[in-house]
């Protein structure tokens, strides 16, 4: 496995043609950080003139709310009664690091565990997403390889027992 800086920038650069190729022709949730910024600014522009000019505004003022964190303006689920939990949308660009911390901090958990991580505090982040970020993890590939083997051995193992004492009575 390799090292350091050098080993997550070819894990990025991974995720990401695989991303762009794959995903982006057939994913609607998923967003540049320049449409995330467009939207950040429809927002913005609808609820200061609380005016909304067309059904695009409708569906954008029901879709998302605007939330300033760190002194950043982030993009989120609007909050009602029926939902309190700050959920936030990412933009492609920013979406290796989140996968990347969330996978770290679950210990290099699977995809299960990562999905339930991630959709309590990320709106637009798809199995497919964190599947392709899995793909390209090395440690999740070699650990999965060696349980593969381990199985393997196990029922081969099971089986040579098997046809030994069918054939011994």
């Amino acid at each position: 496995m390799q090292e350091g800086s050098e080993y997550l920038s070819e894990m990025k650069n991974k995720f990401y043609t695989n991303l762009f190729s794959k995903d982006a022709k057939h994913n609607s949730v998923m967003m540049t950080k320049q449409k995330y910024d467009s939207i950040i600014e429809d927002v913005k522009r609808i609820k200061i003139s609380k005016k909304k000019e067309s059904t695009r505004d409708y569906r954008i003022v029901e879709r998302y709310d605007v939330m300033t964190i760190r002194g950043c303006e982030k993009l989120i689920e609007p909050i009602s009664d029926d939902r309190t939990v700050v959920r936030m949308f990412v933009y492609a660009e920013e979406l290796f690091e989140i996968l990347h911390c969330a996978h770290q901090s679950i210990n290099h958990g699977g995809r299960d565990k990562m999905i339930k991580f991630l959709n309590a505090l990320y709106k637009n982040i798809t199995q497919a997403q964190i599947k392709m970020y899995l793909d390209v993890c090395e440690f999740c590939q070699q650990k999965q390889k060696s349980e593969y083997l381990v199985g393997v051995v196990i029922n081969c193992t099971l089986f040579y027992h098997i046809v030994c004492l069918s054939i011994s009575v």
